[in-house]
């Protein structure tokens, strides 16, 4: 494998040379500039500031000639520099001058003063400038870079910060760039010393970005209605996990992640709450335009590099999210990769990290101690528990697993060993703990590596972008890996004046191999059959069988002629099964823009994605699976001694095939246009797509790995006798499956966005949307998806006239997103069995679905009220949103007559609805030389449910099913009425009236209205607080988050899963033991046997409700960047270490338990890295 890796990696890195070597070939000399401006009733010196930055020219004038100047509306996109100086000038009493060291800007008809005339290039004088190029504090940086574009001469800032640079003219402009520091530049006045001092660079959270992109258009934020947060490449890099959603956790205000109830494949990731029941949860997610749902999405979400990310914008409200339509009901999240620039030179970015996390904590979990289990298991003995083991199992061919403590008692009750002997091996037991095995035998630290590297630049006719990254980890199971490599190009071409044409392509490669040994099965805690005593290696370190499916007993004396070892030896099986698993991602695209007029451009966009994925389970012949299979089947004639074997001798192969192709074609219109100080902005299109999902499994017996083959001739059809399993008769399981669904969309979309005056914006958005899952006739009959939103800049108003506040502005959205559920249709479905029917022998299929011609999308209103706003010197600046949704038509079961053959259906027949806040703030505490900076985020999010058509039980509401006028997520119990005082069982209500569990339990005793409600399971306040800190070239953050305002339901002893299995919680030590007990205590007294009713009710009831309410240190940075020279040019370096998976600063509850994970929390992890920009 590691073979292939490097093949792989030396073919695309050699592609990557050719790629780059072509790029360097064509890029030529930089051009004119193209000029991109977008002002609104702007100042004319801020226009002008924001053109400087564009251009290697000064631009001059006399605060005299403009400080009557009106207001700016410009709106221009990649214009020449004359184009766009007319239109900043347009309709002001101002003209210009193009000299060739300045533009001089001064009044119509006015004489260009001798001070401007001197930019003439016969009487501009050439000389030498010195200076120094320092921080904050007037330290020196160096290995800064000082460049005159227009000439590209440059220079280098030495060991003291100091430069010279010859030839310079007056006016002329030095860039001064480092990594780490904002870019500078200044207008050269003299030759006089110069000092640059340089502002180190600071990210924000989710900060409100000049920008925002939602996946259609580019849209300057001024501009926008809706609700966006937009998490900057900085803020991103932060973090160095493999995963870009870990990256945008608790950086981003109304998202919340919770990873504890997640399915595979989905995203543990929610905005703004959930507006569904049944249908899909995830946010839509969105690459560089193009849409995946929950299934496809979580494919992207495993398989994209995040180093090539350039930013991710969050969606949060309709006027935000609704030109996404029916699938934009649970937010949008809009990813946009990296690319190169115009007229740039060529860039090498790479980063490397290595992550070492620490094992899992085996201490965590509260659980019972080897000796009270022991104790316990022999007061069972005593009780006669274990009799029917030898007494009434064995003569029925039965021998279910028990542990190593009653099969000593059992030995010493029958002879076989004596009592001195039974007592010396339970006392060797007593000292012994499987978690010390567990943590030597089958854990490990997580060890994860991480590498990129990319090159990018561009001309005046092409830019370009391509990289390589590679992510590789281990643990914290033994023998669990994962690689992933990476491969990325994006070229854009400016194939004419007006075309614009771009082409990418993604290659992926992912692979994951584990045992089936997981340390997680073996945790003593009474899921597992496993004891807190039983061990995995004897006193000589040799790995030793434990009871696995049947007594050991029973299986060390299957050496009956013909059978194999039937031994369980946990160590062994980790090199005896294997599961493997890789995944071949390829995306390919493109598209073509033309400019038809100067406000009006068409555009048309593809994307073509196929994952291939294989996965392999194998057994070899000497793995338990292997055996257990093979001798559970095997027979032997009685009379000739003849062995049959229906399953042969062999390795098990268990094979899963899949392919997941989708495709997307978009075209689009887009217009704007300014006037005055006006603007219109508009965008209108078709898209259609496809997805396509197949799957094929199957199982070889008698395989062999070495030669790859394994016996066809399998008896699928008829049943044998099992051996060991109460005479039972079974066919042998086939293993083999089909499955596929094919999902087609097609839509129509229109966006516009009008801003009056610069200070008035309005916006609307209309989408309709058809699915094959509804049929012809009900999408001709679809309503469509639609948003308004109005955005009031109050600061610019003539009557504003706060000074501490010079930026204020309000916005309120409303409209309709919607929803899908993917295994939803409008048409009947079946289920074909290729296992015949146990009964008939004969195959069988079944109707699973009625059909449903009613069936649509769910829709989700959504009314949105906002506050932006800032403070002088930007010293406290932020957002403040409140929110209210309502989902309509949202799709659940509904009652249906009886006499169709179907008790109920699958409609659009439920609603909820959900409210929340969400408060964005950034503050600047320090800036000096030390820089002290505060993002601190705040969500509040509660929902309920308004209607539904089933009627609830107690025993659905317990399942997760919905009450109306509860949260979805609501947590409940039986009301507790304490301990029996003369036996230790739990007591509850019925009505007003203490009963016995047994009473609460029964039929209709208990209804819905009669348990508790704590609140929800899922936090009502969310958010964090990060302070980020720089001094010189040092920068320090650390991040805390908080979720407040939900409940958990913790556990306790399970007295069935003790006496099954041998391991339960160490609440067993605070059981009730005798008449007194009842008012110290609520933990029940040992049952006198299994009584699993007994154990729910205790389970379900409230004292096992806690308060969840946590704070958490999520993480801590800590970086050091300086540049060095190499070869004249400056490498900008930057030296990292991050800490993550802290810990919990405080938390309400007073159990030990972390509420944020549903078993042991993962370790804490520590990285340190290599940035490097040259």
């Amino acid at each position: 494998m590691q073979k292939f890796y490097r093949k792989t990696i030396r073919f695309c890195l050699s592609a990557m040379l050719v790629f780059i070597t072509a790029h360097k070939t064509i890029g030529g000399p930089p051009q004119e500039p193209k000029i991109t401006l977008h002002f609104s009733s702007q100042p004319l010196e801020i226009v002008l500031e924001a053109l400087q930055k564009q251009v290697d020219i000064a631009i001059v004038y006399s605060d005299e000639d403009i400080k009557n100047s009106k207001a700016v509306t410009v709106s221009v996109n990649k214009v020449p520099l004359v184009q766009a100086l007319e239109k900043i000038l347009q309709g002001q009493s101002l003209t210009y001058s193009l000299k060739s060291k300045a533009i001089v800007i001064h009044k119509v008809g006015s004489l260009v003063t001798k001070e401007k005339a001197s930019f003439k290039e016969d009487t501009v004088r050439s000389f030498s400038i010195k200076g120094k190029v320092v921080d904050r504090k007037g330290l020196p940086i160096i290995g800064a870079s000082i460049a005159i574009r227009t000439t590209g001469k440059f220079t280098i800032s030495d060991k003291n910060g100091a430069f010279n640079l010859d030839n310079v003219s007056k006016y002329q402009k030095l860039t001064f760039s480092s990594i780490g520091y904002d870019s500078l530049e200044i207008i050269v006045e003299g030759d006089k010393l110069l000092i640059a001092e340089m502002n180190e660079r600071v990210s924000e959270l989710a900060e409100v970005g000049i920008s925002v992109s939602t996946g259609y258009q580019e849209m300057l934020r001024d501009r926008t209605t809706g609700s966006y947060a937009k998490i900057d490449n900085k803020l991103l890099m932060r973090s160095t996990s493999g995963n870009v959603l870990e990256r945008i956790r608790y950086v981003t205000s109304g998202l919340n992640y919770d990873s504890r109830n997640v399915n595979p494949g989905q995203y543990p990731i929610s905005i703004r709450g959930i507006s569904t029941i049944n249908s899909n949860v995830a946010p839509l997610l969105v690459v560089d335009g193009f849409p995946y749902d929950e299934s496809t999405g979580s494919a992207v979400i495993n398989n994209i590099n995040p180093n090539d990310i350039l930013d991710v914008t969050v969606l949060k409200d309709a006027a935000a999210a609704s030109i996404w339509g029916a699938r934009a009901g649970n937010g949008v999240i809009v990813i946009n990769t990296k690319k190169g620039k115009l007229n740039s030179k060529p860039l090498i970015q790479g980063t490397a990290n290595v992550v070492i996390g620490e094992r899992p904590d085996m201490e965590y979990l509260r659980l019972m101690g080897s000796e009270d289990v022991i104790e316990f298991q022999k007061r069972l003995f005593e009780n006669g528990f274990y009799n029917a083991y030898d007494d009434v199992y064995a003569g029925i061919d039965y021998f279910p697993v028990i542990q190593e403590v009653p099969e000593i008692l059992l030995s010493q009750r029958k002879g076989t060993i004596t009592q001195s002997e039974a007592e010396e091996r339970i006392n060797s037991l007593k000292r012994g703990n499987v978690k010390d095995d567990v943590k030597k035998y089958l854990l490990q630290e997580l060890v994860e590596q991480q590498y990129a590297v990319n090159f990018s630049g561009g001309s005046d006719k092409m830019i370009y972008y391509s990289s390589v990254g590679y992510n590789g980890s281990v643990g914290p199971n033994e023998q669990s890996k994962n690689n992933r490599i990476s491969f990325r190009f994006d070229n854009t071409f400016k194939a004419a004046k007006n075309l614009e044409i771009n082409s990418f392509l993604n290659y992926i490669i992912n692979e994951q191999s584990f045992s089936d040994i997981s340390y997680s099965n073996y945790i003593p805690d009474g899921n597992n059959n496993i004891a807190p005593y039983t061990r995995l290696v004897d006193g000589k370190g040799k790995a030793i069988p434990i009871p696995m499916k049947y007594r050991l007993p029973f299986v060390d004396t299957a050496s009956y002629p013909g059978l194999l070892d039937w031994r369980f030896v946990p160590l062994n099986e980790i090199d005896n099964s294997k599961t493997r698993s890789k995944s071949y991602d390829a995306r390919v695209g493109g598209g073509a823009k033309y400019q038809i007029l100067k406000s009006l451009s068409a555009e048309v966009k593809f994307q073509y994605q196929k994952i291939n994925s294989n996965r392999r389970n194998y057994w070899n012949d000497e793995s338990f699976y292997a055996a257990d299979l093979i001798n559970s089947y095997t027979s032997i004639d009685a009379l000739t001694g003849i062995v049959k074997r229906p399953v042969p001798i062999g390795g098990v192969m268990n094979i899963g095939n899949s392919t997941q192709s989708n495709w997307n074609v978009r075209g689009q219109l887009n217009f704007i246009k300014s006037w005055d100080e006006n603007s219109l902005l508009a965008i209108g299109g078709f898209e259609t797509s496809e997805n396509k999902f197949e799957s094929y499994t199957d199982r070889w017996y008698g395989y062999n790995a070495t030669t790859s083959t394994y016996s066809p001739n399998i008896d699928f059809v008829n049943r044998y006798r099992l051996r060991g399993f109460l005479g039972r008769s079974l066919q042998i399981p086939t293993g083999n499956s089909y499955g596929g669904r094919t999902t087609r969309l097609r839509s129509y979309y229109l966006n516009v966005n009008y801003s009056l005056l610069s200070k008035y914006n309005l916006s609307l958005s209309g989408r309709q949307d058809g699915a094959n899952l509804f049929g012809v006739l009900r999408n001709q009959k679809v309503a469509p998806f639609w948003s308004t939103g109005f955005k009031w800049d109050i600061s610019k108003e003539g009557f504003y006239n706060l000074d501490l506040l010079p930026s204020l502005n309000f916005r309120i959205s409303y409209g309709f997103n919607g929803n899908m559920k993917n295994d939803a249709t409008v048409f009947p479905t079946m289920l074909y069995s290729s296992i015949p029917d146990n009964r008939t022998n004969y195959i069988w299929s079944q109707i699973v679905t009625p059909p449903n011609p009613s069936l649509s999308w769910e829709k989700v209103s959504i009314l949105n009220l906002g506050v932006d706003f800032q403070f002088i010197r930007e010293c406290i600046s932020g957002t403040i949103e409140y929110y209210k949704r309502k989902g309509v038509d949202l799709i659940s079961k509904d009652f249906l007559d009886p006499t169709t053959g179907w008790l109920s259906f699958t409609g659009n027949s439920a609603s909820n609805k959900g409210e929340g806040l969400d408060i964005t703030i950034n503050t600047k505490n320090l800036n000096r030389s030390i820089y002290w900076g505060t993002a601190f985020l705040f969500s509040y999010n509660v929902d309920k449910v308004t209607s539904y058509k089933l009627i609830p039980t107690a025993t659905s509401v317990f399942s997760g099913g919905p009450i109306v006028g509860k949260p979805l997520n609501g947590v409940y119990s039986y009301k507790w009425g304490g301990l029996d005082a003369m036996n230790g069982d739990p007591k509850g209500f019925v009505g007003d009236t203490i009963v016995d569990y047994n009473t609460v339990l029964m039929g209709n005793n208990t209804k819905p209205e009669d348990l508790i409600y704590h609140g929800t399971s899922r936090p009502k306040y969310f958010g964090s607080v990060m302070n980020s800190f720089s001094y010189k070239d040092f920068a320090f953050s650390f991040n805390i988050n908080y979720q407040l305002g939900y409940f958990f339901r913790r556990s306790s002893i399970n007295y069935t899963n003790l006496i099954n299995n041998g391991g339960g919680h160490i609440d067993y030590k605070l059981r009730w033991t005798k008449s007194g007990d009842e008012s110290k205590t609520f933990v029940p007294s040992i049952p006198g046997g299994v009584n699993d009713v007994r154990d729910l009710f205790y389970a379900r009831s409230e004292v096992l409700v806690e308060r969840a309410d946590h704070i958490r240190l999520q993480d801590v940075r800590l970086s050091y960047s300086f540049n060095i020279l190499r070869y004249g040019v400056p490498i900008g370096i930057e030296v990292f270490g991050y800490a993550t998976n802290l810990g919990l600063l405080w938390k309400a509850n007073d159990v030990g338990v972390d509420p944020g994970y549903m078993g042991i929390p993962p370790g804490k992890q520590y990285s340190v890295g290599l940035s490097v920009r040259y």
